[in-house]
């Protein structure tokens, strides 16, 4: 009983970490579909675990425990593609989550795939790594901080009664407006990221990658299961994708799914 109220009280944080389109009514519904899929799990009933973590999210609910007790459900049931998949989602939503971080790393060992980035300026890269650093919902809380900082400055400068602590209240509120652009563009772009994903992993064991959508297109280069792409287009059954080294060309939609 003890283990079964825990699993509600998990329930609840995880609504209050994501999101839900659904009603009160559901709420009861999927609470119970939580608690079976974690006790199907405890029970190395991983395919039916993996079928209720996915009923509570047909029922309108997401967050970063549910994405990483599927991923773990699909990590288990030997489905490298789908682990990666919601382990990604979770990072998303919880870029400091260290647990996240550890089973995406270790799963992320098991793909084949060996693929050279390109090279990246410096300070590009940077900036990419500031950014992904919080969640949209994090960024935005140092963003709301930092606006109530710069008021206190200005008010500070004009209350001020010296002229060091005049150039002190304005160096200050020019931080914290400069803290304040960075951080809510971080916000904006890693909400973007969530809403409007173009990011993609390869489910099926291998592919081959071809120069046009067709079956007769010729063959450029094989990828793996797990493997990190971007969707650049899609024509019919088919999508167009480019891997972090630059190359590109189509292969079936079906196999792979966005983030």
């Amino acid at each position: 009983m003890n283990n079964r109220i825990f699993n509600i009280l998990l329930f609840v944080s995880l609504l209050l970490c994501g999101t839900t389109s659904a009603n009160a009514g559901d709420i009861n519904t999927a609470s119970d579909l939580w608690v079976r899929a974690n006790e199907a799990y405890q029970k190395n009933d991983f395919n039916g675990a993996i079928k209720l973590y996915n009923d509570v999210s047909a029922a309108g609910f997401d967050g970063e425990k549910l994405y990483f007790n599927l991923a773990n459900a699909y990590y288990r049931d030997g489905n490298l593609g789908k682990a990666i998949v919601n382990y990604k989602r979770a990072e998303r939503l919880d870029p400091q989550d260290g647990d996240v971080k550890h089973n995406l790393e270790i799963a992320s060992l098991q793909t084949k795939n060996i693929i050279e980035p390109l090279p990246e300026f410096i300070m590009y890269t940077w900036f990419k790594t500031m950014r992904s650093y919080y969640s949209s919902n994090q960024w935005s809380g140092v963003s709301i901080v930092s606006f109530v900082l710069i008021f206190i400055f200005i008010l500070a400068y004009l209350l001020s009664t010296t002229v060091l602590m005049r150039k002190i209240s304005f160096t200050l509120a020019t931080l914290s407006l400069l803290l304040f652009i960075f951080t809510t563009s971080f916000a904006v772009h890693q909400k973007w990221s969530v809403i409007d994903s173009d990011a993609a992993v390869i489910l099926v064991g291998s592919t081959a990658v071809k120069s046009s959508p067709d079956t007769n297109g010729k063959d450029i280069f094989i990828i793996n299961e797990g493997a990190l792409v971007e969707v650049l287009d899609s024509v019919g059954d088919w999508s167009k994708i480019v891997v972090v080294s630059g190359n590109e060309g189509w292969l079936l939609t079906e196999s792979i799914e966005v983030i």
